[in-house]
């Protein structure tokens, strides 16, 4: 039909049909909808695989923990090695796995006896919760999670450990016994104290002239003191080298230092010998002594410096660790590393008191401060970390391990109620060595990693864990 004779809107039809203009605006328009699909599945999944490969980390260092923790328990005989490990391993799970919001996912933790030994497994599920393949980036439905999933193990055997890669090591562990160590070891224990004694300070050890044992009263009321933690965790690193002493490739010596050093466990392989002797570590002025016992007259101060003398004094020079002849050196000291001149002792044989004065073993070093007001004019001073260079010398690894002195305050006791003497001492101890005591602390350590420094007793006993596996790491596998 001519062009003419078309009607009107069929003209218009057609020249509709014939105009092309936008037609790759409209097609590209289009093509974007599965363009937005593929790259939200590609982002999604990328980040879902990202994200499960996290929890299969976590998983990983969750087993290695429960197997750790159960290793060393069950070295110890505790009856609640496997509900321990497993909630170690939970915990540890958690503590990597918490870090990203758009996952989520749960552990489960189990421990089995084999032939070879333990096992312990650790397996997940949970899900990525995704940014882009929900609605509208969709294609044909909305994707709002990915599911995550996956398991791992870890093995050990009892007394399996690197006893090659540690050689022939002797340990020799060093525990701060002075007055100040028997504060309490938190805040809530100093409470306790003061509800149950009626003070914080200066009441933490024997009555010298009543001869009270407040230590004892303290210890009824359930206040864990700080020598009490530091005591828990020396046991739990001796539990550790246990574990790798099958062929007797550690000796093990313990020592307590006040004004002067003490041994407690001689130099021996016998490591369960060095836990039961543990018991007889006291504060200076307890442990069913009296100070009317003469056995423990001059004490009642802090002397590292001279206890660090004494020990270097006892060392033989430490060797490579290759056999038994030639043994590998660690020294192990536990302070709060705050020194005090007070020296007490018994005029006579006939006394029942003792007479206070200046540590005759006493050298001076900056920063330090004398206390008129107390009986014997105590200095206060910082730590001389020169002790520990003979020490270093002789080959020996120092881990110097700093429990923070922790200063009672009126702010956080309840009743609490310090002199004006005990305010200024507490006042410098803070202001003036604390700083000076991190530095020293630092520079007696054989390296930056063998420093530790604990505030509370769950800082004590995390800092044991580190040290035991430092000192005799444990030979756990992952093997799935």
């Amino acid at each position: 039909m001519p062009e003419a004779n078309l009607p009107a809107a069929a003209r218009r039809f057609r020249d509709l049909r014939k105009d092309i203009d936008g037609n790759v605006g409209l097609f590209f328009a289009l093509s974007l909808i599965p363009l937005m699909a593929m790259v939200a599945l590609t982002v999604d999944y990328s980040r879902a695989l990202s994200a499960n490969s996290a929890m299969r980390v976590a998983a990983d260092s969750a087993a290695l923990t429960a197997a750790a923790v159960a290793q060393q328990e069950l070295a110890a005989s505790k009856a609640s090695w496997k509900s321990d490990a497993v909630t170690a391993g939970s915990n540890a799970f958690r503590a990597i796995s918490s870090g990203d919001s758009s996952v989520s996912a749960t552990p489960t933790v189990s421990i089995a006896q084999n032939a070879s030994g333990y096992t312990a497994t650790v397996s997940f599920t949970g899900s990525y919760r995704t940014s882009l393949m929900s609605a509208p980036f969709g294609l044909l439905k909305s994707v709002s999670s990915i599911p995550l999933s996956g398991s791992v193990a870890a093995t050990f055997a009892l007394g399996d450990s690197n006893a090659s890669g540690a050689g022939y090591t002797d340990v020799h562990i060093v525990i701060d016994n002075s007055t100040s160590m028997g504060i309490g070891a938190t805040i809530a224990d100093q409470q306790l104290m003061q509800n149950t004694i009626g003070c914080v300070v200066a009441c933490h050890y024997t009555d010298i002239y009543g001869d009270v044992d407040n230590v004892a009263t303290a210890h009824a009321a359930h206040a864990t003191l700080r020598i009490d933690s530091v005591i828990q965790a020396v046991s739990n690193i001796l539990n550790q080298i246990k574990i790798g002493n099958a062929n007797s490739t550690y000796r093990v010596a313990l020592y307590t230092m006040s004004n002067s050093l003490t041994t407690i466990h001689a130099l021996d392989t016998n490591i369960s010998g060095a836990i039961s002797d543990l018991a007889n570590v006291h504060l200076a002025s307890v442990g069913g002594k009296s100070w009317t016992s003469p056995a423990i007259a001059g004490q009642g101060g802090t002397n590292v410096s001279y206890s660090l003398r004494q020990l270097n004094a006892l060392l033989a020079t430490a060797g490579t660790g290759a056999s038994a002849s030639n043994r590998k050196g660690v020294v192990i000291v536990a302070t709060d590393a705050v020194q005090d001149s007070t020296y007490e002792y018994f005029a006579n044989s006939s006394a029942t008191a003792t007479t206070v004065k200046q540590d005759p073993n006493w050298i001076s070093f900056s920063p330090s401060k004398t206390f008129t007001n107390f009986g014997g004019n105590p200095i206060e001073e910082g730590f001389d970390y020169s002790a520990c260079t003979p020490i270093k010398n002789k080959g020996y690894r120092m881990i110097s391990w700093q429990v923070n002195y922790l200063i009672p305050s009126s702010s956080t006791i309840s009743g609490l109620n310090l002199s004006s003497g005990d305010v200024q001492r507490f006042s410098y101890i803070s202001n003036s060595l604390s700083a000076n005591n991190n530095t020293a602390m630092l520079a007696c350590a054989s390296a930056a990693s063998d420093y530790y420094a604990s505030n509370y007793t769950a800082d004590i006993l995390t800092a044991s864990a580190s040290v035991a596996l430092s000192i005799a790491p444990a030979r756990v596998r992952l093997t799935k």
